[in-house]
Parts: C-alpha cells; structure tokens; sequence
C-alpha cells in the first residue's frame, strides 16, 4: 500500500492550529501525520489499518493517533468502503503546551484506542456537533474544541489507570486525587464511580471518611474554585463559564455559586475586574 506524509501545511488553514471535519466519504489514503496528533470518534464499526496491521473498531472508539504512525480507515461494508467518523486534529506544540497546563502525558508516541460507554460517547458526540454548528463563532468553537481535547485526554487517563491495581484503602485517596488534578474537565461523578471497582455506597462512606464531605459535594466546591478562578482571571461569560464547569443552567450555577461562595458570580468578579487581562 502506498504511502503519503500528511503535513501540517496540508491539513491547517495558516494562523489556525487546530482543525476538525465530519468524514463520511470513502476510505481514507494510508497516512502519517508530520507535526500534528489526530484524534478520531467512530461513529459506525470501521476497518483501521495501521502500522501494516488490520484492526476492527467498533462503533463509539476513540482514538489518539500521534505524529508518525501510518493508517488509514475503511469503512466496515466492503463493497462502500464507506468511513463515518468526526475527525480532530491539534499541532504537536499547541498539544503538549495543552498537555502540560493540564498535567496530562504530553509525550504519546504509541496510538492508542478505547470504547466508550453510553454516555461518554454521547458527551463527546455532542461537541463534535457544536464544534461543527459554532464553526464561524471563534470562541465557542475554541471552548467546545477545548472541552472535546479535555474530555479525550480525560477517558483516555481513566482507560489507562484502570489497568493498574489499586490497593482498597487507596481507592478515596485516589478519587480525591483525581477530582483534583481533574477539575478543568468537568468529571461526571457517574464517572468516578466507574474509576474503582468497588460500590458507590462503600465509597461515599469511605471518601467522606477520609475528607469530611460527601463526593458530590467534594466535586461541587473544586467547581466552585474553578468557577472563581474563571471569573478573576478571564472574561469569559458566565453561560460560558457555567458550561466549562458543567452547569446546562446558568440560573443553576448561579445558585450553587451564591450558596457556595455567599457572593453571587457578578459581585465576586467585580471585586477582581480591575486586574481582568484586557479583553
């Protein structure tokens, strides 16, 4: 099969360091990236060739195919050879210097696939369709494309740990730790009861043992923080705000905010607007 380099110049608009695209059209050319990280969501089962290797993905993978690596997608149906799936792509400094603020691994050098449940693929599905919908609106289309790499990263953090062993006493230690080193993706707590394989009961015992709080309301103080952190350092407004921190009501994080902070999210930033970067 022949072989084709695809480089950044090829793949980004100049001034532009991050692309997206719906593909649902034939099979893809046998390619490496030069410069740049792909990831893809499937939408259908599709055919992934790679590294000389043919895999089967079934429909809801997400993969991460770093600079270098050879592949290309078929569609499951050989007579079509159709490939039906959202396409991201990142340049390699804008995703380590991503990485790194969000102390993520910023050295992947190995492809790397995992399925998603239901509501995972759902979440992520849905920001491929705003990025596509929001696609001329430049600070929507980088807060969904920020939320999408976040959320990417995220699972495929969650997909890694889960094949380590964790000792039982260590598992509200983690989940504390996770929430933590977490909070600018928005974990789900549905999720984090997903992360260690005991029940949601024990843990709650167990996590509100080891800090004094229940896990939701562990979770919805380091939102608060995030939240506060947003309305001191950026200009962002507050149906932006509320939907990084995982709030579909601004009425709601208003609310929760007020409740958490004793100030509502108006009040408390203009106690910091003067030192506001410039819009």
């Amino acid at each position: 099969m022949q072989k084709f380099i695809l480089k950044s110049g090829d793949e980004f608009a100049e001034n532009e360091y991050f692309t997206f695209h719906d593909w649902q059209n034939i099979t893809t050319v046998y390619h490496a990236h030069e410069g740049f990280y792909e990831f893809f969501l499937t939408y259908t089962p599709l055919k992934h060739y790679i590294e000389d290797e043919m895999t089967t993905l079934p429909a809801k993978t997400l993969c991460i195919i770093p600079p270098g690596i050879y592949h290309c997608l078929l569609g499951s149906d050989n007579k079509t050879l159709i490939s039906n799936h959202f396409n991201f792509s990142i340049k390699t400094p804008n995703f380590v210097r991503f990485a790194e603020q969000h102390h993520y691994e910023t050295d992947i050098s190995k492809p790397f696939s995992f399925f998603l449940n239901d509501s995972e693929y759902a979440f992520l599905n849905e920001l491929c369709k705003k990025m596509l919908l929001y696609s001329e609106d430049s600070a929507k289309k980088t807060l969904y494309m920020e939320t999408f790499l976040n959320t990417a990263l995220m699972l495929k953090n969650i997909s890694a740990k889960l094949s380590y062993e964790n000792k039982p006493d260590d598992y509200p230690a983690f989940i504390k730790r996770y929430i933590d080193d977490n909070i600018t993706s928005n974990p789900q707590i549905a999720q984090l009861y997903k992360l260690v394989p005991i029940s949601p009961p024990i843990l709650i015992a167990q996590f509100k043992e080891l800090t004094g709080t229940t896990i939701v309301q562990y979770l919805v103080k380091r939102k608060m923080d995030y939240a506060c952190s947003l309305l001191k350092n950026t200009n962002y407004s507050l149906a932006i705000i509320s939907e990084k921190i995982g709030y579909e009501s601004v009425s709601h994080f208003i609310r929760t905010f007020k409740k958490q902070i004793g100030e509502n999210p108006a009040k408390y930033r203009k106690l910091f607007e003067n030192k506001m970067p410039p819009s």
